[in-house]
């Protein structure tokens, strides 16, 4: 009985993350979509290339405590402490809240002084100084996601994200619909969008955690304890952030935030891949570590179906991209952007393939319990990352930084595949990857050939479906569905019905 409980209650809980995931990405693909109509290429980029700043510290908000809420909760909650859980989120709110203050702080008095040597745009100052209130009510939310989280009120913290962007788009479209869509206007509803959120989940807390409030006081103890686990996890979360966040700071010192505001085009298209297979992606870790645990699931066989898959859904995704990288930027965010992706957005999109494939290797360290091993590869591509991006950046602009992109993520697959196979045995599909390659580059120079023309989006939309269909029959056909990827499937879908 208690099996059974506890399947329906992983399974109720991961399809309300699921159905949630699903609402909330395309939702943040359609607030970028329109910024990108409503302001200036430069006003674009600033708000992008200010976002990119504050999200690199915002990962030190929590100086890596918050981990320790969602490692020790629910070990508390087994023995009925909810003296010391009360205490786990209160210490980590306390810190998140203090160093979020202080990191706002710093950027208010140097405001004046980014103006003028980093952005190098009018109005930056004032940008800075609405999204630092931003950042402290982020830290506020961010403790509220992590308590949420360790309950495994899995409803909430994975309608907090939503809501927000529900709120900073609805806030954004007010201004704009009063002709106020500036910059500056939007950044305040971005700011709002974390207030009011922040406020909403706190009123919401006060509901469901009556039990466990306790009268705060120190324990010495328990903080050392906490503390143990804070280290490593804000080193790892600082790699991982300065990966992602490097390209804005690198395009906003060396070329100036009109890059930016591209680049910010351009990625959101070249990743589209990973918004469809993000929910996948969520199940792999939990999926790897509970089988694996058990020694019932063939490892081999799902590190195989990733090699072979995901690249296959990569070129998929790529391919329509590079075939239609004007008509398709045109569409989703303006005629104003089309003149700068035809050589950068298809780079970019095949590019991205193995950022994608990365992705689901480090999940699949994370559910073998490899989180040094991880955390090593992280340092080695950090420093790789950040000697190319600043390097080619400069020297090659935008595309620059996408090739040291590239170039970081290729290094990672290497070495993460490395690791991977001291554990595990699986091969690499070689020549099924000649197979696609080959069959994907006479269908883009055919249709490329015949020069298709795609005056409106109802086009663009049949000549995906036909593309669609011509290229699963022939990925089919080349033997992207074997037999270790049919009984991964298998496997999976047996088990989501147990």
């Amino acid at each position: 009985m208690k099996t059974n409980t506890l399947t329906e209650r992983i399974a109720k809980g991961s399809t309300t993350i699921l159905i949630f995931t699903i609402l909330t990405m395309p939702l943040g693909y359609f607030i970028r979509f329109f910024y990108s109509r409503a302001l200036s290429i430069s006003d674009f980029g600033l708000f992008y290339s200010a976002l990119s700043l504050f999200a690199i510290f915002s990962i030190f908000n929590d100086l890596g405590f918050g981990y320790s809420v969602l490692h020790f909760t629910p070990k508390f909650m087994k023995t009925k402490n909810y003296r010391n859980i009360w205490y786990l989120y209160k210490y980590d709110q306390i810190i998140e809240f203090a160093t979020s203050l202080l990191i706002a702080l710093l950027f208010i008095l140097g405001a004046a002084y980014l103006e003028n040597n980093y952005f190098k745009v009018s109005g930056a100052a004032n940008i800075v100084y609405i999204l630092s209130i931003s950042l402290i009510a982020e830290s506020l939310l961010s403790a509220l996601n992590n308590f949420y989280n360790a309950l495994e009120l899995e409803f909430y913290y994975s309608s907090i994200q939503l809501l927000r962007f529900i709120f900073a788009l609805g806030i954004s479209f007010l201004f704009w619909f009063y002709n106020k869509s500036e910059i500056v206007y939007f950044a305040l509803a971005w700011a709002a969008s974390y207030v009011i959120t922040t406020l909403i989940y706190s009123y919401l807390l006060k509901n469901k955690t009556k039990y466990l409030r306790h009268k705060l006081s120190w324990d010495k103890k328990l903080f050392k304890t906490m503390q143990v686990y804070a280290l490593p996890t804000l080193i790892s979360a600082s790699l991982y952030n300065l990966i992602i966040y490097t390209d804005s700071i690198a395009l906003t010192l060396f070329r100036g935030v009109s890059e930016v505001g591209v680049y910010s085009v351009i990625f959101p298209i070249a990743s589209i891949s990973g918004v469809f297979l993000h929910p996948i992606n969520k199940f792999l870790m939990p999926l790897i570590s509970g089988l694996t645990a058990k020694d019932n699931f063939d490892l081999s066989n799902i590190v195989n179906s990733i090699f072979k898959v995901i690249p296959t859904l990569g070129v998929y995704f790529a391919l329509f991209i590079a075939i239609f990288p004007q008509e398709i930027t045109q569409i989703l965010f303006g005629q104003k952007w089309a003149e700068y992706v035809l050589i950068a957005l298809p780079v970019f999109a095949f590019g991205y393939i193995f950022s994608l494939l990365m992705s689901y290797l480090v999940n699949v360290l994370d559910g073998m319990g490899l989180v040094k091993k991880k955390l090593k590869i992280a340092l080695t591509a950090s420093i790789v990352n950040l000697l190319l991006v600043f390097s080619l950046t400069y020297q090659f602009g935008l595309l620059g930084t996408i090739y040291a992109n590239i170039v970081t993520s290729i290094i990672s697959v290497v070495l993460f595949s490395i690791v991977i196979k001291e554990r595990v045995k699986f091969n690499i599909p070689y020549y099924y990857y000649l197979k696609i390659i080959w069959f994907s580059s006479i269908l883009f120079f055919l249709i490329k050939k015949v020069s298709f023309k795609t005056p409106s989006t109802l086009n663009l939309i049949i000549y995906g479906i036909v593309y669609s269909t011509v290229f699963i029959c022939v990925s089919l056909y080349l033997g992207m569905l074997d037999k270790p990827v049919l009984k991964i499937l298998t496997s999976m879908f047996s088990k989501r019905n147990e």
